[in-house]
Order: structure tokens, then C-alpha cells, then sequence
């Protein structure tokens, strides 16, 4: 009965070893990301970046123009011309 304690010592004094490299490895690994954070945020280049990304938005309101808005009813318009102009369609 008295092997109890000391095995529960035992355990308790692991755990605590553990705790403190736990802890150890936690601070090592906040610094590594800290200053991994700072060498992107240092070497990102923000002017392409933001080139992209205004080039992107562009893009993606001409292709919403004509594909649902109103250029969509101008390009049916001009098809819808050309075929009666094609087949001879007077209007």
C-alpha cells in the first residue's frame, strides 16, 4: 500500500516536467511564429498585391456586366440584328 504514493509522486513530478517543456516549446514556438510573421509582412509586396486585386475586381464587374446586367440585353440585341439582318427580317 505505501508503493502507492510514491508511484503517484512519480507521475506527478513526469507531469510537471512535461508541463514545463510543454511551456518551454509553447514560447519557442509564439517566437518562431512572431517573427516568421514579420519577415512576410516585410517582404510583401503590397503594390502588386493590390494590382492583382483591383485588376481581379475589374475583371469580375465587366463579366458581371455581360453576363446578367446590362450589357447582356446589348449583346442580345446586337445577335438578335444580326440574324434578322442575316435572314432578311424586316422590322
Amino acid at each position: 500500500m505505501n508503493e502507492f504514493p510514491i508511484l503517484r509522486l512519480e507521475l506527478d513530478r513526469m507531469k510537471q516536467s512535461m508541463l514545463v517543456a510543454l511551456a518551454d516549446y509553447h514560447v519557442s514556438l509564439s517566437e518562431n511564429v512572431r517573427e516568421q510573421m514579420e519577415k512576410i509582412i516585410s517582404e510583401f509586396d503590397y503594390e502588386e498585391e493590390v494590382g492583382k486585386a483591383t485588376t481581379e475586381a475589374i475583371e469580375e464587374a465587366i463579366n458581371y456586366y455581360f453576363k446578367y446586367g446590362n450589357g447582356r440585353v446589348v449583346i442580345r440585341e446586337a445577335v438578335q440584328e444580326s440574324f434578322d439582318k442575316s435572314l432578311g427580317v424586316i422590322k
